[in-house]
């Protein structure tokens, strides 16, 4: 685990918000909604603290929204 980098690329200026739930669809870690700016931005965060086990992590930017699994070991 440690650092973990999560980047992505907008197409324009909108609103992002980031949150990482567990595999029971707890809430374990979000950045709250803010503004960004076009061009890649990068979420990071630190993994060491969580249990070993999957996760997923959703990114809302404006009205789209993306939900990828992670792995913790």
């Amino acid at each position: 685990a440690g650092n973990t980098t999560v980047a992505v690329t907008l197409q324009e200026n909108t609103t992002v918000s980031f949150e990482i739930v567990n595999a029971m669809g707890q809430k374990v870690y979000e950045v709250p909604a803010q503004q960004y700016s076009a061009g890649v931005q990068t979420f990071n965060f630190d993994a060491s603290d969580f249990s070993n086990g999957v996760y997923f992590y959703t990114v809302k930017a404006g009205e789209n929204q993306i939900t990828k699994k992670m792995i913790v070991q």
